[in-house]
């Protein structure tokens, strides 16, 4: 039966659980030196195959990221476009926009337009495309 891709939730949500196991084994592991002996084996008995599995996990993103596309997650700076003659660019201060997107360290700038709000608008959707094609490159289905 062949395994179906995970949805970009379900991929987020199998990092969490890999990172969040590897800190209970840790914790475990922690706690097994400081009780008694009798205990020890309680602990580290069950640890053992978990660690075994973890090991073959993939390590997450450094940046548990989704990969949905949000506004919220991209710096924005204004700019004044040098490549214009000085009498259109004296009438376009600060009208030239670039994003970046933090999780994956894109960006893009947009300046065709004289109106700000365009020029935002354009360069949010070219990002968006740009990142999550780029991401889908980057972050492998772990399970496929």
């Amino acid at each position: 039966m062949p395994a179906t891709p995970l949805t970009e939730n379900e991929r987020m949500l199998f990092y969490q659980l890999i990172e969040h196991t590897r800190t209970l084994v840790r914790t475990c592991n922690l706690a097994s030196e400081t009780l008694s002996s009798e205990f020890q084996s309680m602990i580290m008995g069950p640890v053992g195959p978990v660690e075994t599995v973890l090991a073959q996990c993939p390590q997450p993103p450094t940046h548990l990221w989704s990969g949905k596309f949000q506004i919220e997650d991209c710096d924005e700076e204004l700019y004044t476009p040098q490549d214009l003659p000085e009498d259109i660019r004296r009438h376009r201060i600060n009208t030239g926009v670039k994003l970046t997107h933090r999780p994956t360290h894109v960006s893009m700038k947009a300046h065709a337009s004289a109106d700000r709000d365009v020029n935002r608008q354009r360069v949010a959707r070219a990002l968006k495309q740009k990142v999550e094609r780029e991401y889908r490159e980057q972050i492998p289905d772990p399970l496929r």
